[in-house]
């Protein structure tokens, strides 16, 4: 947790020693500290690495005097960890309970930004809810979860690492999803119509081989080869550009990842 009201990014570069490729390459990403993010992305896109980044590269705050123990227990209270379960070494606390103490932690404090990796893994229905309670009335935090009900339940934006690019959206995980995967079936049908076009193209540019090769040889069969020969070239110039046009038609227009969240 840190006091900061940005986060940017500018063109982050980031690989793991022995890795075949780069988790980020020249990332751009501007993360305002008062949204309740969620940031999301296939498993190895570079969630968690991010969070630690943001944690290692801010200043934290000196913390002073016995006000924070009030802090800590007020926000304990709010996650369901009282005076009977606070007395505990945190050693034999449940799984969901450290997780809980943890946040009310990252919470305490007066002012800043908490990033907070997959706070479910532990939890029952009833943790989770009350977590998600609890995280809705927070300024803000960017917040890493498979969860969806989760995330719909305290995020109300939507940070989205693609392979090439970022996104940003100020909707619950519910409706980025649904325009996400509108968009992936929309990408679908203009792929299939292209394949289609590229085809029909590729035919054409067949016939036009043939028809210019056939020409090719007629030319010993008729007087003024001069003239076949250059219809013949026309013809294989044609053929070419046509070939040409449909694989720079299909390349620029299939960009969208098509992965899922």
């Amino acid at each position: 947790m840190f006091a900061v009201s940005t986060i940017i990014c500018r063109r982050l570069s980031f690989g793991y020693v022995g890795s075949a490729t780069d988790v980020f390459t020249d990332l751009d990403l501007i993360v305002d500290t008062r949204w309740r993010s969620a940031l999301v992305g296939r498993n190895g896109r570079g969630k968690t690495t991010l969070a630690a980044f943001a944690a290692l590269e801010s200043d934290y705050r000196q913390l002073g005097g016995y006000e924070i123990d009030a802090r800590v227990e007020s926000e304990l209270g709010d996650l369901g960890i009282h005076e009977r379960l606070q007395a505990r070494p945190f050693v034999d606390l449940s799984g969901g309970e450290q997780t809980r103490c943890l946040l009310a932690g990252l919470f305490a404090l007066d002012s800043g930004f908490a990033l907070i990796d997959e706070p479910t893994n532990h939890l029952d229905l009833g943790g989770r809810e009350l977590l998600a309670d609890y995280l809705s009335n927070k300024p803000g935090f960017l917040l890493v979860s498979h969860d969806r009900a989760f995330l719909d339940a305290c995020a109300d934006h939507v940070i989205a690492l693609n392979p090439d690019t970022s996104e940003t959206h100020r909707l619950s995980f519910s409706d980025w999803r649904s325009h996400y995967l509108q968009r992936l079936d929309e990408q679908a049908l203009t792929n299939k119509a292209l394949k289609k076009e590229f085809r029909r193209l590729e035919t054409t540019a067949g016939e036009r081989r043939r028809g210019s090769l056939k020409r090719e040889a007629d030319k010993g069969a008729h007087v003024d080869k001069g003239y076949i020969g250059a219809r013949a070239a026309r013809q294989m110039k044609r053929a070419i550009a046509a070939e040409r046009r449909a694989n720079e038609t299909v390349q620029s227009r299939n960009t969208f990842p098509a992965e899922s969240v």
